[in-house]
């Protein structure tokens, strides 16, 4: 018995041992990608980021210019990811919708234009206030007709039609766009719904 537990701990030490060289398997979201690995540096061994090749704005930096009347703003160069202005980008700000740009973006990844959608009860929506197609339960369009509803008349029950053709439910499909928005680098970024009414778990 002993000599089993001397033989199982030998064996243990070699397959965890690490030396100076040794190289962390690549990992991503989707694990195909190789982007997460250490380098060896005069410094220490560092893990480089999916993002360490995008514009990141130091907490501290904040233009309060009067010339941007927005909320919130940026500009940067994507090539090298160099920052000319910043204004409350690290802010947590209520995205309304553009949250139909992801709507939008998960539609083209995982639908089929030609598919032919029928409207549910699921998909109209009732709050006061929200900007809707009009659509009645048994209405058929195509993905591509809702695809334009949503992106360019800005229609809420388009963007939940979407939803639920995609992903069978509302909280599936933002599960989605969560899970893509992480594989975009947004990570402050969380959506509960297809469209931006408000809530404030969405932003």
């Amino acid at each position: 018995m002993r000599k089993v537990i001397i033989f199982v701990s030998i064996t243990l030490g070699l397959l965890t041992s690490c030396s100076k060289n040794d190289v962390l398997k690549p990992f991503s979201l989707d694990l195909n990608s190789e982007t997460f690995y250490f380098v060896e540096t005069s410094e220490e061994n560092r893990g480089v980021s999916f993002a360490n090749d995008l514009a990141v704005v130091p907490l501290e930096s904040n233009d309060s210019s009067d010339s941007i009347s927005a909320e919130a703003a940026s500009i940067y160069r994507v090539e090298d990811g160099e920052v000319f202005f910043a204004k409350n980008v690290h802010e947590r700000l209520y995205p309304a919708s553009l949250t139909k740009v992801m709507t939008g973006l998960i539609a083209l990844k995982y639908g089929n234009l030609e598919d032919v959608v029928t409207i549910t009860e699921e998909s109209l929506i009732t709050e006061a206030g929200a900007k809707t197609c009009d659509f009645k339960v048994g209405d058929k369009l195509t993905l591509e007709e809702l695809l334009n509803s949503t992106l360019v008349y800005s229609g809420n029950d388009a963007a939940m039609a979407i939803a639920i053709h995609i992903a069978g439910s509302e909280e599936d499909f933002a599960h989605m766009m969560n899970e893509e928005a992480k594989a975009l680098g947004a990570t402050n970024t969380n959506f509960v719904n297809p469209h931006g009414y408000h809530d404030e778990n969405h932003y």
